[in-house]
């Protein structure tokens, strides 16, 4: 019986690694870049991209070319990741905290309106899960107020044409699609892009020890740590030792817990990865169309009560979120059945041990994300028919 992980490089498979392995060796760099671009375009319906290295370096490097920093306030949700705060105060800039609409898990207008000052710069939109509910109002808000819009779109691929002024993605080895690492920034504006461009340039490249272990990384995990996870905890043991020693990488590192820039955030995406990127970037419809299938699913078989009321129609999402009372407790009974459900975004500033007062985030200002934080519990969307019906009996028979 197969492992299914919901965050852990959850769209690998033994294709997926050695496609990696053979990024060792790599072939035509150049016609992969400009095939990868292309279909990238295609997919985002916008000729204004830009590669990075992550979704995060994506922020730090439109922040700077829009020359966001000290005396400013960037805006964005809680119920997030602490990478996008970490991104923010790079510049100086000071990230500011709106709640979450409590159906959507996305911010919300009323506590945005309340949380807009004259020195606001910037209102960053998380598509949670892939959701866009509520953009056009947060839209109108920031148009009103004359405050540049910027979508966060690491939780998707392609969803629908640009609304704010400029958007990044993530190809992280969590996300929808992923190149191990990697990222991209779309604007509106060519000029925006153009200074992106100039920013991203002047990054350093990956070191070949580094960019090896990353490509060893999807073999490590689907040959090594899935297969004995649960057993006798020792893909638990495998996974943190081979972190602690440096082999297997870290999705967020300690110092961007702290409100620092990370290492991903000063490298240039590595060529080798576009051959792996092109590659993944070819399977977009059928990725797509295997998510819709297992939301489709968990919507017609799980208990309503569960879903929240803004993940009520069949989408492609990232993770299909569930509300529960206890979810260590089905997190355990999940695990039994070599099942490994997800817990974003759970604290509300993830992961656990990011720092609050460096990362400027008062919980007492953000009830409702601090109320759904504690039982929320993500599903697997890339996962076959079988693998579904598998996470919809566990969830049934608990």
């Amino acid at each position: 019986m197969r492992t299914i992980t919901t965050q852990l490089f959850p769209t690998s498979s033994g294709e997926f690694a050695f496609k990696s392995l053979r990024s060792l060796w790599p072939r035509n760099t150049t016609n992969h870049k400009d095939l990868a671009m292309t279909k990238l375009k295609e997919i985002i319906n916008n000729p204004n991209i830009l590669i990075t290295s992550s979704g995060r370096s994506s922020i730090a490097t439109l922040l700077e070319s829009l020359k966001i920093g000290s005396g400013d306030e960037v805006i964005l949700q809680s119920f997030t990741c602490s990478v996008v705060a970490s991104s923010i105060l790079s510049t100086g800039a000071t990230p500011v905290y709106a709640d979450i609409n409590p159906d959507t898990l996305n911010i919300s207008p009323e506590s945005l309106r309340k949380t807009i000052s004259p020195r606001t710069k910037i209102v960053i939109f998380q598509h949670t899960f892939g959701s866009n509910e509520d953009l056009s109002r947060i839209a109108n808000i920031c148009r009103s107020k004359d405050i540049l819009l910027l979508e966060d779109k690491a939780h998707i691929l392609g969803n629908g044409k640009l609304v704010g002024d400029m958007a990044i993605g993530s190809f992280g080895r969590s996300k929808w699609l992923s190149s191990i690492i990697g990222g991209f920034i779309e604007t509106k504006e060519e000029n925006l892009l153009s200074s992106c461009q100039l920013i991203e340039d002047g990054k350093q490249l990956i070191n070949y020890p580094k960019l090896e272990l990353l490509l060893l990384n999807p073999s490590i995990v689907e040959f090594l740590i899935k297969p004995s996870l649960g057993q006798f905890k020792i893909g638990e043991v495998l996974m943190e030792l081979l972190s602690w020693i440096g082999i297997l990488t870290h999705e967020v590192e300690d110092k961007e817990k702290e409100g620092k820039l990370g290492r991903i955030s000063r490298i240039k995406f590595p060529l080798p990865l576009y051959e792996l990127l092109n590659s993944e970037l070819s399977k977009f419809e059928d990725n797509k169309k295997l998510r819709n299938n297992a939301v489709n699913t968990y919507l017609k078989k799980l208990n309503p009560k569960l879903i929240f009321k803004g993940f009520t129609k069949t989408f492609p999402y990232l993770y299909f979120p569930l509300k529960v009372e206890d979810p260590q407790s089905l997190y355990l009974h999940a695990k039994k059945h070599k099942i490994y459900l997800g817990n974003w975004y759970y604290p509300a500033i993830s992961p656990p041990g990011s720092n609050y007062l460096n990362l400027k985030y008062d919980p007492t200002k953000c009830p409702n994300a601090e109320q759904v934080s504690p039982h929320i519990v993500n599903l697997p969307t890339f996962a076959n028919e079988k693998e579904v019906q598998r996470v919809v009996e566990v969830i049934n028979n608990y």
